[in-house]
């Protein structure tokens, strides 16, 4: 192995965010690159995220290699987009409360090549709290994913779980054999959740009952009467 698998994988969002980066005017500065294994999302931004030892600020990309195998690069491309365009807009922009992307959010993403969409498809909404996008043919953005694509780029690195329980299940993903055969060649280890139940406990007639979580088994005691918390 020339590289170490980190410095594959992190050299690609590198490049993809320097080559994205020239359909911004000014540039957007350099990120800090990182993977987050989120049951939902395919990536977040966040703005001045690290610090370094010199007392430099840097923002966050992070993105979700669960969707590798199943979305492929071209996601990849506009996850690393999308999350630039948030940057762009934390820089240069007004965005609106958390999470939510507003209209000016979405001018960019068209500016760019990605059109917003809450379904990812036309029919969708430009505007919204959880918004997915798709490539505008002809655009910017898609003539650099085609450019790329052309080059041979691809994703290095895949969540083995994910490739071997697509393998499992018979789903034909667009994955060399390779790929296939060395996720497979390792056990499939399925890590259960945790079975929860729920607690209620009412202090008094006069107050609304208290009513919580939690893994079965447990002993709960209110903190404002010391009464039990019972379960079910």
């Amino acid at each position: 192995m020339t590289f170490s698998p980190s410095t594959e994988l992190y050299s690609l969002f590198q490049r993809l965010f320097v080559e994205i980066n020239e359909l911004f005017d000014p540039p957007l500065p350099v990120p800090m690159f990182a993977l987050d294994q989120s049951p939902k999302g395919f990536g977040y931004y966040r703005r001045g995220r690290f610090v370094s030892a010199k007392g430099e600020i840097a923002d966050e990309i992070a993105i979700n290699p669960k969707y590798f195998a199943t979305h492929g690069f071209r996601e990849l491309v506009q996850t690393m987009a999308h999350e630039m365009v948030h940057q762009w807009q934390e820089h240069h922009g007004k965005p609106s409360r958390s999470g939510y992307h507003n209209a000016e959010w979405a001018g960019k993403m068209e500016g760019i090549g990605l059109m917003p969409s809450s379904t990812g498809e036309p029919d969708g909404k430009k505007t919204g709290q959880s918004m997915a996008d798709y490539l505008i043919e002809g655009g910017p953005l898609a003539a650099l994913y085609q450019r790329l694509n052309a080059e041979g780029v691809m994703i290095p690195w895949y969540d083995r779980l994910v490739v071997a329980l697509a393998a499992e299940a018979g789903v034909g993903f667009a994955l060399s054999s390779s790929v296939m055969a060395a996720a497979v060649s390792l056990p499939v280890v399925k890590h259960e959740a945790k079975a929860k139940t729920s607690y209620s406990h009412q202090c008094s007639d006069d107050t609304e009952p208290l009513k919580i979580w939690g893994r079965k088994g447990l002993a709960l005691t209110c903190g404002l009467c010391g009464g039990v918390f019972a379960e079910g």
